[in-house]
């Protein structure tokens, strides 16, 4: 057996909306996998050689005949994960197309807390089921797989969660995670070994370790940590508190006890929460007894007089108390072997509704006074129905995140209440819209960037902070943060954990999907904006239906509204899939069927219109029985007057997003009429580099849509000298790919230079430009017009050798700056854009 491929999808993905492990294997051992008819015995023995194993078979697939074994790979894998406290469900198994041997090649996909503790599992999960099947049901395996007599199952497990526990998320944690999710407020965790998540995004950004959040203060966390500053600051703020003594000798401990009075506390100066704490030591041999075990935790130690009475846990959320535990013990008789650890106490009763109005609002003068927006007041009171200031009492201790456990724990508890509270601490309901700033998520095959780049310069023209990641890096508020590709996930999660950050723009590829998943789970808005061949062939996509259903997913997080093209059959048929959403359909023909039929959720429609000469087009949005003029084609210098349909089509495409952002349409005019294809501005996008005697362009187009979009557009400009291009494409797609590439390119150019990426994805350079000659002569273009090149570099000095008067040369490839840069250098110019 060979596991050939470990995938970690991050975030949302193909098979579902949580991050998942996707496990690629060769089994050529088990060229007919067995199958296990009985899963009552399968679940028996599993539940016999391991404790909460007891229904692994009844949440593998399988069917009437039985359960495969490989099922059982991605079941107990989900199972290991469960034992460290998580709550994980998805899981799946498949036999796989693959390279190595397509016979005996599978796929396990199971979802994840934490990828480190599922990569952990996984060799564990195929050495526990080959251990079953061959002691407990005699199937003869593999000397490779056999498992040795030495192999103890529970010793393994033992081993695995000890390994696994600081990657592990603490109880309070998943207990806020489920409150989040139930306001449907997107969160994640901030590094894979950290317990920090990060819920909501942007401005709306909030960090969350158990109960310590990003609203609470360093000050206020200081003065909770330092035993003996709590105490001074409550007692001159009037607090009734114990008196206290600090002392960092056994000599000076037992000076201050005497004084006291026995009996007394002893605990460590410094420390969160009450960990630690040795109540009542009656005597001087107690005390000594107990010193020297604490004095290791911390040098310094505070001696304090011992108040008698009952332990109570006051939990304030944004200064105002949720809930009040009564600890059934608050001492350690005898030798005080053992400390108390009052966070990690389950006997108690939850007592707020005959706490005394008196107490509460002193827990929460605490937590005003010590600037604490989640804190755990512990007071000592004889009688919690009554006034301190009756009674008597005293507060020993303040706690920062407090522990949820004894609220969570208790008899007649608020378990479900208090992660509530804390959620709309956090996120208000009346200033926040589910954790969410204004969020564009864009997919498609065509177009992205640019209408990426449009959004988001309307946006900043709207006096908005913003957030972009593209194919050409991430921005904020224009200026790049992050180079290279960053149109999936981590460009994503750059741009949304900015706390500046007011409206992003999320360029989300096909491809970021499928290497990483999705660098966010929610989003205001997304646009669909078309679906071609162009991904086919990769990560198991062989149709332009499952391309659609990729495309999908993006749709799918949208929380307001869809942007789908309306003259994209395979938008349309979104439609009935993305339930009760908002849509926008943009759409060039104004008389298009798809926006005529009614849809009871269509909002609006953004689509072209004529003026009275009908001779001017203009961009109409269409909402509420009016039509609005944008303004006209011609009028965005990135259509080239008008010529370029394929930015026309990318500027309604903007104009939907921006407007169902609530943004006015005098910013979404204002922002169109500036933006230019210049390279500055939009760097390998119809990018024209030297327009004197022969017109350079330079432009990213790597598919056949794209080369016949910027085709369109060389032979609309008016030009009596030839039009000629570089045409080259990625390496790694399938061969239908470049029979359509050179196709597009005959249709529009009059001379075609054969070449390469310059990034050849591990192929032979020849391999690309042979397969366009190849095409361009099966498809008759004049053979004298057709020149190979194999090196990316030598074809542009090629091509501009070539050119004379009133020529186009259009250079299609990667690495737009490169390619710039060279042309410079060969034309001999300092800059481009002319």
């Amino acid at each position: 057996m060979k596991i050939t491929r470990i995938t970690a999808l991050a975030g949302p993905n193909r098979y579902c909306k949580h991050p998942v492990l996707r496990i690629r294997f060769d089994f050529p051992e088990l060229q007919q996998s067995p199958r296990l008819a009985d899963r009552n015995a399968l679940n028996k023995a599993l539940s016999e050689l391991i404790t909460g194993f007891a229904e692994i078979a009844d949440s593998a697939q399988g069917d009437r005949t039985g359960i495969n074994v490989i099922d059982l790979i991605p079941a107990i894998a989900l199972a290991l994960q469960n034992l460290t406290g998580c709550q994980l469900k998805f899981q799946q198994s498949a036999r796989v197309a693959s390279p190595h041997n397509s016979s005996t090649s599978f796929e396990a996909v199971f979802e994840y807390e934490s990828s480190t503790i599922a990569r952990l599992a996984t060799p564990l999960s195929f050495k526990i089921i080959f251990a079953v099947l061959q002691r407990r049901f005699g199937i003869t395996l593999p000397e490779a797989l056999q498992a040795p007599d030495s192999f103890n199952i529970e010793q393994q497990i033992t081993h695995f969660l000890k390994t696994t526990v600081q990657a592990a998320l603490d109880d309070d944690t998943r207990t806020l995670i489920q409150a989040l999710e139930k306001r449907h407020i997107p969160w994640h965790r901030t590094d894979d070994s950290s317990r920090i998540i990060q819920a909501g995004y942007g401005v709306h950004r909030k960090l969350v370790y158990g109960t310590i959040t990003s609203d609470t203060t360093v000050p206020g966390s200081m003065v909770s940590r330092d035993k003996f500053l709590s105490n001074t600051l409550l007692k001159n703020a009037g607090f009734p508190v114990p008196r206290q003594a600090s002392a960092s000798s056994l000599e000076q401990a037992k000076l201050h006890a005497q004084s006291f009075e026995y009996p007394v506390v002893v605990k460590p100066a410094m420390g969160a929460k009450s960990n630690k704490v040795a109540f009542k030591v009656p005597n001087e041999s107690e005390l000594e007894a107990v010193f020297g075990r604490i004095q290791k935790l911390c040098e310094q130690i505070i001696i304090e007089t011992f108040i008698p009475g009952e332990n109570h846990r006051f939990l304030v959320v944004a200064n105002s108390v949720v809930a009040v535990a009564r600890r059934r013990s608050n001492h350690v008789h005898g030798d005080h072997e053992q400390m108390i650890d009052m966070n990690t106490d389950t006997s108690s009763v939850e007592v707020i509704d005959q706490t005394h109005p008196d107490n509460i609002a002193m827990a929460e003068r605490v937590a005003a006074v010590t600037g604490l927006d989640i804190v755990g007041v512990d007071f000592i009171s004889s009688d919690i129905s009554r006034s301190y200031l009756e009674t008597g009492g005293g507060i020993y201790a303040i706690n920062l995140g407090p522990s949820l456990r004894p609220h969570s724990a208790t008899e007649g508890g608020k378990a479900g209440s208090i992660p509530r509270t804390i959620v709309e601490h956090l996120f208000p309901t009346v200033i926040t819209c589910n954790g969410l700033p204004l969020c564009a998520a864009i997919t498609g095959t065509n177009g992205k960037t640019t209408t990426c780049r449009m959004l988001d310069a309307i946006l900043r023209q709207a006096g908005l902070n913003t957030g972009m990641a593209n194919s050409d890096g991430a921005y904020i508020n224009g200026h790049l943060v992050l180079q290279g590709d960053q149109a999936g996930f981590s460009g994503a999660r750059t741009v949304l954990s900015d706390s500046r950050l007011e409206a992003a723009v999320l360029e989300t590829s096909p491809e970021g999907i499928l290497e990483s998943g999705m660098g966010f789970s929610a989003c205001t808005v997304s646009a669909v904006l078309n679906i071609t061949p162009d991904y086919l062939g990769f990560d198991g996509l062989h149709s332009l239906e499952e391309m659609a259903e990729l495309h999908q997913l993006v749709a799918e997080l949208s929380q307001d509204t869809v942007v789908l093209n309306a003259d994209d059959p395979l938008c349309i048929d979104m439609i009935q899939h993305l339930g009760e959403r908002k849509l926008s359909l943009v759409t060039r023909d104004p008389d298009n069927s798809s926006i005529m039929i009614p849809i009871a959720n269509v909002d609006s429609v953004v689509t072209l219109g004529k003026s009275k000469n009908k001779k001017t087009e203009h961009i109409v949005i269409r909402a509420n029985g009016e039509e609005t003029i944008v303004l006209k084609t011609w009028e965005i210098p990135a259509t080239f007057e008008g010529l370029a349909q394929h930015n026309i089509d990318n500027a309604m495409s903007a104009i939907a997003l921006a407007h169902n952002m609530g943004i006015t349409i005098e910013s979404i005019r204002t922002a169109l009429r500036k933006f230019t294809c210049s390279f500055e501005n939009s760097p390998g996008r119809s990018n024209i580099i030297h327009d004197k005697d022969f017109t350079v362009m330079l432009d990213f187009a790597h598919n056949p849509e794209g080369v016949r979009a910027i085709g369109e557009l060389v032979e609309n400009m008016e030009s009596e000298g030839k039009r000629i291009c570089i045409l080259s494409s990625p390496a790694n797609r399938r061969s239908d790919h470049f029979l359509a590439m050179a196709e597009a390119a005959a249709e529009s150019f009059d001379h075609i230079i054969c070449s390469n990426w310059y990034d050849l994805h591990g192929q032979p350079p020849e391999l690309v430009p042979d397969k366009f000659e190849e095409t361009l002569r099966n498809c008759g273009f004049n053979q004298d017009e057709i020149t190979v090149c194999n090196d990316a570099g030598q074809s542009i000095k090629t091509a501009i050798q070539k050119l004379e008067e009133e020529d186009i040369l259009v250079i299609f490839g990667d690495q737009a700056d490169r390619r710039r840069q060279q042309v410079m250098e060969i034309l001999g110019t300092s800059s481009g854009d002319e």
